[in-house]
């Protein structure tokens, strides 16, 4: 039976291309001459939004906010390595804390890493802001299908806006 099947491996392997070597008197596939097998972590990094602070504690308000930005993996669980760092898009450098690292795949390892942003409450009614995370300097074994993580900062000031019925010409102030 062992013999059959090898003969019928040897014959498959001819019929596809692989080299084909006598051993015995048997055919052998020759396995040697494969290119070694490609093996890939495919990586991308999750979008967040959140408003810019006002979180109520016992002690009065905490001005951040922790944007939470998920690096999932796919694909073969080899090792490798990743950098990430926050870019301005349409955000000040006070509206939230730069951040930069590297995140460690270890083989076999989770098939999610975290990137964590604090955003900082500005007090001035706006527009929404923007920020990236950006992937970058993937190791042999990564692949970056989406680099690029887009943190939203939803304005949570109001701006004062006199009421409705307020007659014309008359004059209003905003209280804070």
């Amino acid at each position: 039976m062992t013999r059959m099947f090898k003969r019928l491996a040897a014959a498959i392997a001819a019929a596809v291309g692989l080299p084909v070597a006598l051993a015995g008197g048997i055919a052998h596939a020759d396995y040697s001459t494969l290119p070694p097998l490609v093996c890939e972590r495919s990586i991308s990094i999750s979008d967040d939004r959140g408003y810019e602070g006002d979180i109520p504690t016992s002690g009065g308000f905490y001005f951040q906010t922790l944007f939470a930005f998920t690096v999932t993996s796919s694909g073969c669980n080899r090792a490798g390595t990743v950098a990430y760092q926050t870019q301005h898009f349409t955000t000040e450098p006070f509206d939230y804390t730069s951040t930069s690292g590297t995140l460690t795949f270890a083989s076999g390892d989770a098939t999610s890493k975290t990137v964590y942003v604090w955003v900082t409450r500005d007090g001035s009614p706006g527009p929404n802001e923007f920020f990236w995370v950006k992937l970058s300097a993937p190791s042999a074994d990564i692949t970056v299908n989406d680099g690029w993580g887009l943190g939203t900062i939803l304005n949570d000031d109001d701006a004062c806006v006199a009421p409705p019925d307020l007659p014309p010409g008359a004059e209003w102030q905003c209280m804070e």
